[in-house]
């Protein structure tokens, strides 16, 4: 008895279902697209998709795939209107164009904006080594990236027989690592100290203004006194002017002492050692 045959299934190629599982494998490879770094991005894209051994057209398809509303609106003609040919490589050079620092930014960053923070020596160095883009001989690129570093590391730095800059990055990392606990207890005693400088100043300022303030009223007083005559200056004068004009008048060496008086101001009245009329004689 003859089995019935059964209609054969339409069957797949192995090679696509291989294909297709690649290109998913491919797409949650990549990352979304780094305007703060697009050469890097399209680095590290290129990396992932090499093996495939992709067109120009699937390459633009995934790049398309990882740009978002504001990239796009940036290469939109490009999307609607794709050239015939190359088009990732149109793609990609606008792409750089527009978000890619230009060689006077980086320089700018590399020489005045960049610093180490908190990053390890030989990222900077790295970091430094992008910016420059090749523009920058290791010897001026070993002078700028070691004046970004601490004191202390400049000063081991600066006497290493060590040429490879690289190399020279490993050891200031080491440097740093083994001199990070110290610095963190200078910081913080450099930090009391300041804190304690800070208040002594505030008190002796404190103090200052108090003296000044003492200082300033006894002189006013002083001066207030100055001013003033005292009663003892107010009566001489004072009876001298009441006395000059009478003919009566002794001067006050002959009122006080009268015979006894060794001294005399004219005009005194005083005659013949006799006091005049109405004067008292007093001893010594």
């Amino acid at each position: 008895m003859m089995q019935p045959q059964v209609p054969a299934h339409p069957t797949v190629k192995s090679e696509d279902k291989v294909s297709d599982l690649a290109q998913i494998t491919i797409k949650t490879q990549i990352p979304d697209f780094w305007t703060d770094q697009p050469r890097l991005w399209f680095g590290q894209f290129e990396v992932i998709v090499a093996d495939q051994k992709l067109g120009e057209k699937k390459k633009f398809n995934l790049v398309v795939a990882k740009l978002s509303k504001e990239n796009v609106q940036q290469v939109s003609d490009l999307i609607l209107e794709p050239p015939e040919d190359k088009q990732y490589t149109a793609l990609k050079e606008r792409l750089l164009n527009i978000y890619e620092e230009s060689d006077t930014q980086r320089i700018r960053k590399l020489l005045k904006e960049i610093d180490l923070g908190d990053q390890k020596p030989s990222q900077l160095l790295r970091k430094m080594k992008d910016l420059g883009r090749g523009r920058f001989p290791d010897d001026t690129l070993r002078i700028l990236w070691i004046g970004h570093l601490p004191a202390a590391v400049r000063t081991v730095l600066t006497i290493s027989e060590v040429t490879d800059l690289t190399k020279l990055a490993e050891q200031a990392d080491k440097i740093m690592e083994t001199a990070e606990p110290t610095e963190a207890i200078s910081e913080v005693a450099s930090s009391s100290s300041t804190s304690s400088t800070d208040a002594l100043v505030a008190e002796i300022s404190k103090l200052s203004k108090r003296i000044d303030d003492m200082h300033r009223q006894n002189w006013k007083k002083s001066d207030s006194r100055s001013r003033s005559p005292s009663p003892r200056r107010r009566y001489i004068p004072s009876q001298q002017r009441n006395r000059k004009r009478s003919t009566d008048w002794v001067c006050f060496y002959h009122f006080r002492f009268g015979r006894k008086a060794t001294r005399c101001e004219q005009p005194c009245s005083w005659k013949s050692g006799a006091a005049p009329s109405g004067k008292r004689q007093t001893g010594n």
